[in-house]
């Protein structure tokens, strides 16, 4: 009798956990982040913002969605200097944006050995 009240109370205690994991998921799929804010460049992918319209890749600077378009890597690859064109190996090598309290932010991102603009969704000193 005692081996059926332990397996019963087992069982009760496994459909408590399982009824809370599937709300938990379910509360977990249902909140919204604020467009524009991202952990990873992936992020920005998944909420499906707008950009402007040309091929590129999605960069996350600050929790803030940026977009780097790869027609400005290759323009300046073939010679058009417009623009940011100082000469780098990594991104700590371009100058950093400045916000209005004085912090910095990614403005550039290191493509092809050259500083390229970034263009972000949402103004990155307002995602700290």
């Amino acid at each position: 009798m005692k081996t059926k009240k332990l397996v019963f109370v087992f069982y009760i205690i496994l459909i408590i956990i399982l009824v809370i994991a599937f709300a938990a998921v379910n509360i977990y799929k249902g909140l919204k982040v604020k467009d524009g804010f991202c952990y990873l460049p992936e992020d920005c992918d998944k909420q499906k913002l707008v950009h402007i319209q040309c091929v590129g890749n999605w960069t996350c600077e600050k929790n803030a969605c940026g977009f780097i378009c790869k027609s400005d890597v290759e323009q300046k690859q073939q010679g058009d200097l417009s623009g940011a064109t100082v000469e780098c190996i990594e991104d700590s090598n371009c100058q950093p944006g400045v916000c209005q309290d004085n912090t910095t932010y990614k403005r550039y991102s290191c493509q092809a050995n050259k500083c390229t603009d970034i263009n972000y969704f949402a103004d990155p000193c307002k995602f700290r």
